[in-house]
């Protein structure tokens, strides 16, 4: 049974048009498969953090 990759984030709006967050990818670093055969598997994003800033204009 595959486990559960935890993630998280905040965001905040200092005003109308713009919006900063932060987002936590794989958060305990968990190594895990996303697909495979019986001799070659393909594993999922490591421990990811990402900063964004959007502005509306």
């Amino acid at each position: 049974m595959p486990r559960a990759r935890r993630g998280c984030g905040i965001q905040w709006k200092p005003d109308a048009n713009t919006t900063l967050s932060l987002r936590v990818y794989n958060l305990f670093d968990t190594v895990y498969a996303t697909s495979g055969t019986t001799t070659q598997w393909l594993l999922g994003m490591p421990r990811t953090v990402m900063l964004s800033l959007n502005e509306r204009f």
